[in-house]
């Protein structure tokens, strides 16, 4: 027998498609399927047909005659033509009454198989658990979500079961639009549809994307990243730890990551290349003689600046030029704008190497020598994002279209790819040196992010205190022992438990407080019996081990004396 669990998803798959396809589209589209079935629309959609086709006839042949010279012919036909006009126009009504009439059937009809089920499936199994959710996975408010209305707790119930369906097919069928979407953009661009309705349409189909995606995750990633937090949150006092200053070995990695991330950003936003089109403010057509002329009269021409005019001999040097820069067309002596991927193998050093050095930089930060040992958790996680983001840095230059600037016309609809990658680079090893600094400092000061000590450091700090206990508890019990033997030392302890004893007794007999404790006793504010309990059990719990000390030393003398 087929799942519950099919049938849904079946269901809501149907429903689904209804919706994208349209209901008069499929509509049209059975009625179509009906009449050439042999029953009464088919019969009355044929002789439609035929009375159409005698019209046509009928009115192309009066269309063809002449009103004045064939009068008598053309009033025969255009009596014919008015009488076939009217009797079709009849057929045509009756007919659209009856697809009218169909349709509102066939609208039924869908409804009661695809509306309807969606609504008394999930009534009638409501008790029905459609799977069980492995225990402990997710806390007990989201087990009671998850079961609503009436699945037991820790399963997933159908009415959960039918909306996450609905929204995964919808995620489905948003990822599918958004892949067209874009290879039909792509299709477009090369039949130069502007730019700015591509990016419109690319825009909207990201949004799309990623709401559909919010929907589907965001009830299963919230709660878990808010249980999160919470336990960051409360992490310092669950260990028993509290906020403190900064280490003065963590401050020195802070201080050194710190000094790695403000060059980077000085790079980005001072250390610029040179632009010869931004700084002549020339279109990318313009002649190579032209646009160094114009680059002349702002400063003398150096020997990259040379090189550069001897490359840009055609519109593809240019476009490599945008793509990776002034210092690679330059000095490149065996690049060619035939094989424009050996641009890309010279340029990898270049694009290796501030990944590289802050990948280092990174290492160095979080070394326990230099940083002391709260950061070095926080080394590997960082490694491997700068390396993803290395990564995913080079395949953004080695799949950059660079000819997509050949059809801009003017300096403001060029990509300055080169500048723009270059800035942002930087900028994004900033921000991961940005987000390691803070992890390092909530780290290093117990606020966020705490660990357990180790189990040896536990043991170690639990003997700490036991020693100091022990240690307390023998100074008061050589005091005690110095002041019993002390006469002068006795006599005056014995004084003042004297005065302790008459001092107390005469508070507890005057009349504000014999009052105060009567009406705490008659009104019930004292619970008498359960004070007396609580004292009896710390009682108990104090001498239980001297008792059953004594009664087992107790037990081994009877033994020896019915030995001896």
């Amino acid at each position: 027998m087929i799942s519950l669990m099919v049938v849904v998803l079946l269901l809501e798959v149907v429903v689904h498609l209804i919706n994208a396809i349209g209901t008069t589209t499929i509509n049209n589209l059975l009625w179509r399927i009906l009449i050439l079935l042999p029953i009464g629309p088919a019969q009355m959609a044929a002789e439609k047909r035929k009375l159409q086709t005698e019209y046509l006839a009928v009115r192309k042949e009066m269309l063809a005659t002449s009103s004045q010279d064939e009068f008598a012919k053309w009033a025969r036909l255009r009596r014919k033509h008015d009488k076939l006009y009217e009797g079709l126009e009849k057929k045509k009504q009756s007919f659209d009454a009856v697809q009218a009439q169909y349709n509102t059937i066939i609208n039924a009809v869908r409804l009661l198989i695809t509306r309807a089920p969606q609504y008394i499936i999930p009534f009638w199994f409501s008790r029905e658990p459609m799977f069980w959710l492995p225990k402990n996975l997710f806390p007990y408010y989201a087990e009671w979500f998850l079961s609503l209305p009436k699945a037991p707790l820790g399963s997933v119930s159908i009415g959960t079961w039918q909306v996450s369906c609905a929204l995964a097919i919808k995620l489905v069928s948003d990822i599918l639009v958004a892949i067209a979407t874009f290879v039909a953009t792509s299709v477009a661009s090369k039949k130069k549809v502007p730019a700015l309705a591509t990016h419109i349409i690319a825009t909207m189909s990201l949004w799309v994307t990623f709401k559909s995606l919010a929907i589907f995750f965001g009830p299963l990633v919230i709660p878990r990243a808010y249980a999160y937090y919470q336990s960051q949150r409360t992490a310092a006092t669950r260990h028993g730890l509290t906020p403190r200053p900064l280490p003065i070995r963590a401050y020195y990695g802070l201080v050194f990551l710190g000094a790695v991330s403000v060059f980077f950003a000085l790079q980005a936003l001072l250390r610029v290349p040179e632009n010869v089109f931004t700084q002549t403010n020339s279109r990318l057509q313009i002649p190579a003689d032209v646009l160094f002329n114009r680059l002349a009269t702002i400063h003398p021409l150096s020997p990259a600046d040379e090189a550069l005019r001897a490359r840009f001999v055609n519109l593809e040097s240019r476009l490599l030029y945008l793509k990776y820069g002034p210092s690679v067309m330059a000095d490149c002596v065996f690049c060619t704008s035939e094989r424009s991927d050996m641009f890309f193998v010279y340029a990898l050093p270049a694009l290796v190497a501030p990944h590289l050095v802050n990948i280092l930089a990174i290492a160095m930060a979080t070394s326990p020598l230099l940083a002391g040992p709260w950061t070095l958790r926080w080394r590997n996680p960082t490694v491997l994002a700068s390396i993803l983001i290395a990564m995913v840095d080079l395949y953004n230059v080695q799949a950059y279209n660079h000819k997509a600037n050949a059809r801009a016309l003017r300096l403001g609809d060029l990509d300055m790819f080169h500048w723009r990658a270059n800035t942002l680079r930087l900028l994004g090893l900033v921000l991961v040196n940005t987000v390691l600094g803070t992890l390092m400092y909530l780290t290093a000061t117990n606020r966020a992010f705490v660990e357990a000590p180790p189990a040896a450091v536990r043991v170690e700090a639990v003997n700490k205190s036991l020693a100091t206990v022990i240690a307390k508890v023998n100074a008061v019990g050589i005091l005690k022992n110095t002041v019993s033997r002390n006469s002068q030392l006795r006599d005056h302890a014995n004084t003042y438990w004297t005065s302790e004893a008459r001092v107390t007794q005469q508070l507890m007999e005057e009349r504000e407080v014999v009052d105060s404790v009567n009406d705490a006793l008659e009104n019930n504010r004292i619970d008498v019996s359960a004070v007396t309990r609580s004292a009896h059990q710390y009682a108990t719990n104090i001498l239980n081990p001297w008792l059953a000390e004594a009664e087992q030393k107790a037990k081994g003398r009877k033994v020896e004396k019915s030995a001896a």
